[in-house]
């Protein structure tokens, strides 16, 4: 399955949690750049989140709900696993991934969900 019905299997209580980020790791995603054309990140509880967007529409919507004038968003088009790779391991301290942000099927990743481990 597509990320897509891996989401909704996963929020209807019957996906897997491998398969969520097999599909994920080969999912097209829409990621925001911030003035210094970096990833964006958030910083919550002094834990550091990237964002990433299934779409471009999607993360238009993301963009108007934080005020931003889309004629100044640069988004970054990648694979879900290199970037899932360079957010996990390239940064000096572990990183989640928050995808399809202000959405009702939003999906968040912490820093340890997305490390491979012994059974990825």
């Amino acid at each position: 399955m597509d990320f897509t019905q891996e989401r909704a299997a996963f929020l209807a209580g019957y996906g897997d949690p491998v398969s969520l980020l097999t599909a994920l790791r080969e999912q097209a995603l829409y990621v925001p750049l911030d003035v210094d054309d970096q990833f964006f990140t958030l910083v919550v509880d002094d834990m550091p989140w990237n964002v990433a967007f299934t779409t471009w529409e999607r993360a238009q919507d993301f963009a108007r709900a934080a005020g931003r004038d889309l004629a100044s968003v640069n988004v970054y088009e990648v694979t879900g696993g290199p970037f899932i790779d360079t957010v996990t391991t390239e940064g000096p301290v572990p990183t989640g991934l928050v995808v399809d942000a202000h959405q009702a099927d939003t999906m968040v990743f912490p820093p340890d969900a997305l490390t491979p481990g012994p059974s990825n």
